[in-house]
């Protein structure tokens, strides 16, 4: 087994295990999307990345708009986040956030195909206060 090290963003608070590191889903969402972005910075701009709310796997299809992505989805798109590939990269730390995130509007019942306003990145502290009252949210439901 290779393990591959990465530094965390500063202020990075959603590592998954007790050594610091992310789950593989994080991995693979930030090495596809980077994948993506590298292949053709220019032409693939603007397109949107399908993945896997479960395992961060996605389909290998940059789609010209988030409608195609949800339509190549075959009616699995409410377990689905969709990813607009802008001008920079992913972290893993990036990716993470993303997943949690996603995951927790789903388990609150806002599935992301019903968002039509697409969020632009936050700073750390914005993306953690976010955080926090999705969690809050999803505390009042348990």
């Amino acid at each position: 087994m290779t393990v591959i090290m990465h530094s965390h963003d500063p202020g990075c608070k959603f590592a998954q295990d007790g050594n610091g590191n992310h789950e593989d889903a994080a991995r693979r969402v930030s090495d596809s999307y980077n994948l993506h972005l590298l292949a053709d910075k220019d032409g693939n701009q603007g397109r949107f990345l399908a993945f896997q709310l479960a395992d961060g796997t996605g389909d290998g299809t940059a789609y010209a708009s988030r409608e195609d992505a949800i339509r190549g989805q075959h009616h699995n798109e409410k377990y689905c986040m969709f990813v607009p590939i802008r001008r920079t990269s992913m972290t893993v730390c990036q990716a993470a956030t993303l997943l949690r995130s996603a995951r927790m509007m789903y388990d609150l019942g806002n599935p992301q195909i019903e968002r039509q306003v697409i969020i632009p990145r936050l700073t750390n502290e914005h993306q953690a206060k976010q955080m926090r009252r999705l969690q809050a949210q999803l505390n009042r439901r348990g």
